[in-house]
């Protein structure tokens, strides 16, 4: 995640490490946790849509177009690791929510 945020916010993310030290303790901190990613993809996801600002270089050699694969080749990563993980334990696919999403 920090990543990510490191990628759309350059600058304001923590210093340090760049994803969490421990383990959620409590259900709402992971339910944060996938908040604030799930942002940061919008974000990312919207940072794409201009030509223009795909174009433009963050340092030299390296543009924003660049940066945003980066960002998703590695989410894809973590992502298909997540569903092998579930998938090896029993517990994918995940069952529907009770609103039907």
């Amino acid at each position: 995640m920090g990543y990510q945020q490191s990628i759309i916010e350059p600058g304001s993310g923590p210093t340090g490490d760049l994803f969490p030290s421990k383990a959620p303790e409590h259900g709402d901190q992971w339910h944060d946790l996938v908040r604030v990613f799930l942002d940061g993809a919008r974000t990312a996801a919207a940072m794409g849509q201009t030509p223009e600002r795909l174009a433009l270089e963050l340092e030299p050699g390296v543009t924003l177009a660049d940066e945003l694969n980066c960002v998703a080749v590695h989410n894809a990563y973590h992502f298909g690791k997540i569903v092998a993980l579930r998938q090896r334990i029993g517990a994918w696919p995940p069952s529907a929510a009770p609103d039907g999403s």
